[in-house]
């Protein structure tokens, strides 16, 4: 998933104050900017928080389930 385009959604920002997505994630593991498992999580978790907010929780589940999956693709 790409970060979101404030251009296509301007309101995106109005109501995230953190954005991010699995592609600049997966940038950040490649230049090694997680110095611990937790602050790759807490990325993840930004993730989720912004869908909840934006998508509202109903939505937010799938996407979550989703996150979560891949979560243990990375741990395992």
């Amino acid at each position: 998933m790409r970060p979101v385009d404030s251009k296509q959604m301007p309101e995106y920002l109005d109501y995230i104050i953190h954005p991010m997505d699995l592609e600049t994630i997966e940038k950040n593991i490649d230049l090694k900017k997680y110095p611990s498992t937790d602050a790759f999580l807490a990325d993840v978790k930004w993730i989720t928080h912004n869908s909840v907010v934006f998508n509202g929780s109903k939505l937010s589940l799938i996407i979550i389930k989703n996150i979560f999956l891949i979560n243990l693709v990375f741990l395992f």
